[in-house]
């Protein structure tokens, strides 16, 4: 299942990183439940502990009107881009078709990439190249990763959203 979360930046401006595309497949969402069991195993001994990250390149960041090193995409790939991934106020995830990709020059130049894992989920973050700028993302919670390890193909990124909500 491929999802994109909402990204928010250390500095005014994202960088080219407004969004991040995450193709959560049975093996990396195995791969972070067992994080995840490691941080509450941790967590458990010395409470002090607020999440765990790891090197990781699994987050694709980018924005629907082109990255800050490349032209501007074409005007109808970014107009189904933002379709494909349009969010409600205060949604910061969103599920996609399987067959969504981004168009030309939508993808931003990052390094420093990593995963966060916490009791609830696990977020990405990185540094967009010849920056010091940080860019985190939303949080993909736990119940939406046990189910991509299961490979359950169900709308499970709109429950996660009204759930959200309803919170």
């Amino acid at each position: 299942m491929k999802i994109v979360l909402q990204c928010w930046s250390s500095h005014d401006d994202t960088c080219g990183c407004d969004y991040a595309l995450v193709d959560l497949t049975p093996r990396l969402a195995r791969l972070v439940l067992r994080r995840i069991r490691v941080f509450r195993r941790l967590n458990a001994k010395d409470t002090g502990l607020s999440d765990m990250r790891w090197w990781n390149c699994d987050a694709v960041y980018f924005s629907p009107w082109g990255s800050d090193t490349s032209d501007a995409p074409d005007e109808k790939e970014t107009e189904r881009v933002e379709r494909a991934i349009s969010m409600k106020k205060g949604e910061e995830i969103v599920e996609v078709a399987d067959a969504f990709a981004l168009g030309d020059k939508m993808e931003a130049r990052t390094e420093c990439d990593r995963m966060t894992v916490r009791e609830d989920g696990v977020s990405f973050s990185c540094i967009p190249k010849h920056t010091d700028v940080r860019i985190t993302t939303g949080t993909i919670a736990v119940e939406l990763v046990e189910r991509a390890a299961a490979g359950d193909r169900t709308s499970v990124g709109r429950r996660q959203q009204r759930r959200g909500r309803a919170a």
